[in-house]
């Protein structure tokens, strides 16, 4: 039975992660979270130069 209740459970955690993912980012914003999508890169990424969360003169994003 605890086999079971620990089963369901990791199966919970994982639905509720990939939820969490999918999540469009002013979503997860609304709930406390980040927008993914550029991190906390060095710039050198092209997805980080576009990222409105992007520090003035600063190296991360976020």
């Amino acid at each position: 039975m605890w086999q079971d209740l620990i089963v369901g459970l990791l199966v919970v955690l994982a639905a509720l992660y990939v939820l969490w993912r999918l999540m469009p980012g002013r979503w997860r914003e609304r709930l406390g979270g980040q927008a993914g999508g550029c991190g906390s890169s060095n710039g050198s990424s092209s997805g980080c130069g576009q990222c409105p969360h992007k520090r003035p003169g600063g190296d991360s994003c976020h």
